[in-house]
């Protein structure tokens, strides 16, 4: 990916590129595209894009595939926080995990859970081993194996009304660099 990674200078557009975040750009519901600089294989972008022509050209595998769907992108060192893309316009970089849905109202309520305590506390006390620099090296194993009680549709409505309060507020927000 890395020959066609730049640095956006003008105004992003969705039918022209995708922008790009990796670990280091990603924070609890959004992510800091533009806001802080994503350093990539030695490599430092304030707004990093890939053209999708390019993209679409030298990319015919599922990753391609999941970079254009509606998902939520998750930091996959350290910390368990995760972001989400709505519109698919986001190319997940290095040490990411990515869970893909269209049904936006899915994708919500599960954001909203893996950017509550209850998993890090769980994954911490299940995958103690796997500790790194006081925090986890996330696998795809320790996100599908999380245990999900049955819900009522109340509650999950509930939830995905929090994180579109969560959304709309951290959106207002000037976030700094």
């Amino acid at each position: 990916l890395k020959p066609f990674v730049q640095n956006l200078d003008i105004e992003f557009s969705r039918d022209i590129y995708f922008r790009m975040i990796n670990t280091g750009t990603i924070d609890r519901y959004i992510s800091k595209w533009g806001n802080r600089e994503m350093v990539y294989l030695g490599e430092r972008y304030l707004q990093p894009v890939v053209e999708r022509q390019a993209f679409y050209t030298n990319f015919t595998n599922t990753y391609r595939k999941k970079s254009m769907q509606p998902k939520i992108i998750i930091k996959g060192l350290t910390l368990l926080d995760a972001c989400i893309d709505e519109t698919g316009d986001t190319i997940p970089g290095k040490s990411t995990l990515i869970i893909c849905n269209e049904d936006l109202k899915i994708l919500k309520f599960i954001l909203g859970l893996i950017n509550s305590k209850l998993p890090i506390f769980y994954i911490k006390e299940k995958y103690s081993a796997s500790s790194y620099n006081t925090g986890i090296n996330f696998t795809k194993e320790m996100i599908n194996n999380f245990p999900i009680p049955s819900l009522t549709l109340e509650i999950e409505n509930s939830v995905v009304s929090i994180v579109d309060q969560i959304l709309s507020a951290k959106q207002k927000i000037p976030r700094p660099t």
